[in-house]
């Protein structure tokens, strides 16, 4: 968008930008993971677990879209790693 309002596109900054994004997103999540299991791990209670796991997605979204990250990989990943604990049978 820079690019077309100043009319110069300038690769190495815009490339940066990319990876900040990119990388920030993941960092994002992996944290937002770590506390959801670790608040997981607390509990068997299959509502507390749900109380704890529907916000998560939620957090990721807006930490990362506070820090100019990509929010959709903080969610991503943090569904990821919060799905390899979930409960066995499910």
């Amino acid at each position: 968008m820079a690019a077309v309002v100043s009319g110069t596109f300038v690769l190495g900054e815009t490339l940066l930008q990319f990876l900040y994004a990119a990388f920030a997103g993941i960092a994002t999540g992996i944290v937002v993971s770590w506390i959801t299991r670790w608040a997981l791990s607390a509990t068997r209670d299959s509502f507390t677990e749900i109380a704890v796991t529907l916000p998560a997605p939620y957090v990721a979204w807006v930490i990362g879209g506070s820090i100019h990250a990509s929010a959709v990989r903080g969610i991503l990943r943090s569904g990821r790693a919060v799905d390899s604990c979930a409960m066995p049978g499910l």
